[in-house]
């Protein structure tokens, strides 16, 4: 299912996914990521989806929403992959401006290296890039990024885009315990940061189920002291910590198991906001038993709480 929710962004609001990648194409291999272990990992754009077919499913689900006076705060390209891996990704954004809703999309930033992705990208509304590490070394410890890619060339991307985007760059850094939250790391990532023209620099914390189960979150007065040294610095306008749940405000549709799949394809849901989507659809947990049982989905433990994702995702158990 390309287009899912829409679903609580705590960086956008109400967010429109656009689920533009298969699983699950990506440049990094993240210690932390919530879709699992990587299976396709390479620097290649290729075709996925037709731009119209894309745009279709994003206006037929944004007409049953508009039925039902659902709001939606962005159109966002948040994929199983990376979603600067589609080659159509620029003629996709160009069809839905016609759509008039802010258009965004989640980047690693890998492929900003590459002038064509960059120029792809210009007709964003804002575009949110992923630091985590203000070092070569750290950047493969937490990114385990694919081989042909290195650091130099990650760095002129970010940089050569931000200085001709007219759109607005927010940035998001998920720290890790043990592994990128050092305070030189921290200093580090800020002083890059200050170097890109962000409106807001975003800390976050792994609140879903990682794949990697040694990952944890950092104790809180580092993420206070991550605030303290972003905040410092002048060329960074607004920081946010991100570690608290985003919340339940997840959107039923008519197709329920399809709508409820494709959200936890991409985004994990916990046990609480499970009940909540439920209830909604005036359904019981028999609908997510039966799931379970045609293992279509899983349960994971994490940070006391269950979360219930794809079954499809490969992680460690």
């Amino acid at each position: 299912m390309i287009v899912f929710g829409p679903v609580p962004s705590r960086r956008l609001g109400r967010s429109l996914g656009i689920n533009n990648i298969p699983f699950k194409h990506c440049p990094y291999n993240c210690v932390y990521c919530q879709l699992g272990e990587t299976r396709y990992q390479h620097l290649k754009a290729a075709d996925y989806y037709s731009p119209n077919q894309i745009f279709q499913s994003v206006q037929e689900k944004l007409q049953r929403l508009l039925e039902k006076n659902e709001k939606i705060d962005y159109l966002t390209f948040v994929a199983d992959g990376e979603p600067t891996l589609d080659k159509n990704l620029g003629e996709t954004i160009d069809l839905l401006r016609d759509l008039k809703i802010k258009i965004a999309v989640i980047t690693n930033g890998t492929l900003l290296r590459n002038e064509r992705i960059r120029n792809s990208l210009s007709n964003c509304d804002l575009v949110s890039l992923k630091i985590d590490s203000g070092s070569p070394a750290v950047w493969k410890q937490v990114n385990q990024p694919v081989d042909e890619l290195n650091w130099e060339e990650f760095i002129f991307g970010l940089k050569a885009f931000a200085k001709n985007f007219t759109g607005q760059i927010i940035t998001e850094s998920m720290l890790v315990k043990g592994l990128n939250d050092s305070e030189e790391n921290i200093e580090l990532i800020a002083q890059f940061i200050g170097e890109l023209r962000v409106t807001t620099a975003f800390i976050s914390a792994p609140i879903r189920p990682p794949v990697k189960n040694w990952v944890t979150l950092p104790e809180e007065k580092v993420f206070l002291n991550a605030y303290q040294i972003y905040t410092r610095n002048d060329k960074i306008p607004k920081v946010e910590l991100l570690i608290n749940y985003e919340g339940n405000d997840f959107t039923i549709g008519e197709k329920v198991e399809e709508d409820f799949l494709a959200i936890i394809s991409v985004h994990p849901m916990r046990e609480d906001a499970v009940r909540d989507f439920l209830r909604k659809a005036h359904l019981n947990w028999e609908f997510i038993d039966d799931l379970l049982a045609n293992e279509k989905i899983k349960r994971l433990s994490y940070q006391s709480y269950q979360y219930f994702m794809r079954k499809n995702v490969n992680r460690e158990e």
